[in-house]
């Protein structure tokens, strides 16, 4: 899958379409769709998940209702 014509897939507004072959050639035009698209989730993908830590102190969401004054 050489530089060629504009085929299917190969789009700035769609991701790349991967037909099977090629693989190598089809992740970098990935990567890069999406580190041009957005580079948090770039950074999701390569690194993985945010840890949610909670707050020291904070307040507990346990009790659903009384939390809320009901």
């Amino acid at each position: 899958m050489a530089a060629q014509e504009f085929a299917k897939g190969q789009s700035v507004t769609r991701p790349p379409f991967f037909d099977g072959e090629d693989y190598q050639y089809w992740k970098m035009r990935m990567e890069c769709f999406i580190r041009g698209t957005n580079f948090d989730l770039w950074l999701v993908i390569k690194v993985g998940d945010y840890v949610i830590v909670p707050a020291e102190g904070g307040a507990s969401h346990s009790g659903g209702a009384q939390a809320m004054g009901v």
